[in-house]
């Protein structure tokens, strides 16, 4: 009898604590099946650290293509001989003129590719009214052939400085093909005709250029 008195509450409270420990169960089960509101930190995905970024590109400005002028502008007592028969003198203010030989000096023009040339204007002193200078713009190519893209020539006679313009032009500028330089050709071997400066015209088109836009 005592031995009876001891199992029956002894299975009693077993049945009470796994009764309790179902109920648990079957809550948590229950709670994560049901329609509950999910958890936030899943639901918000760009909270997350490992969020990929998202990179958008901004539109081009519609005004951004524009041409600008611009000068590529030398002395002309930075112009050099060609050959050894052909020597130069320098005058005060950066003119040149030519001493001896029958080449003309000449100087690279140096501009990037995607200009375009528009002319050369040329500062000049021509006081001899029988020889007149003239000053080229020369493009080549590497099998030995020049071709004349623009030039200058002087008239009349005076003293002073005077300046003048060639024709217009519309010359893309190809390095990979054609080199281009300035020549001096005087009309005479003497400090008459004189080579002080000249400026390239050349056009230049800026575009604009699109930043990322980063955004999380």
């Amino acid at each position: 009898m005592k031995v009876r008195r001891i199992i029956v509450p002894c299975l009693i409270a077993a049945l009470v604590a796994a009764a309790l420990l179902l109920g648990k169960g079957g809550v948590n089960r229950s709670s994560a099946q049901g329609p509950a509101d999910p958890d936030p930190t899943i639901s918000e995905q760009a909270g997350l650290p490992d969020a990929p970024l998202q990179v958008e590109q901004e539109p081009l400005s519609p005004q951004a293509p524009s041409a600008t002028t611009r000068y590529y502008h030398i002395r002309g007592a930075d112009l050099y001989s060609v050959d050894g028969t052909t020597t130069v003198g320098y005058i005060s203010g950066g003119c040149t003129y030519r001493k001896t030989g029958s080449s003309g000096p000449g100087f690279p023009v140096l501009v990037s590719p995607g200009a375009v040339l528009k002319g050369i204007r040329v500062f000049y002193v021509d006081n001899d009214a029988a020889a007149n200078l003239t000053v080229y713009l020369v493009q080549y190519d590497d099998g030995g052939a020049a071709t004349t893209l623009a030039s200058a020539t002087s008239s009349g006679a005076s003293p002073g400085v005077r300046l003048m313009d060639s024709l217009t032009i519309t010359q893309p500028v190809d390095l990979y093909s054609y080199s281009y330089s300035l020549v001096f050709q005087p009309g005479v071997n003497s400090n008459l005709n004189q080579l002080c400066g000249v400026k390239v015209n050349y056009e230049w088109t800026v575009f604009g250029i699109a930043l990322p836009l980063i955004r999380r």
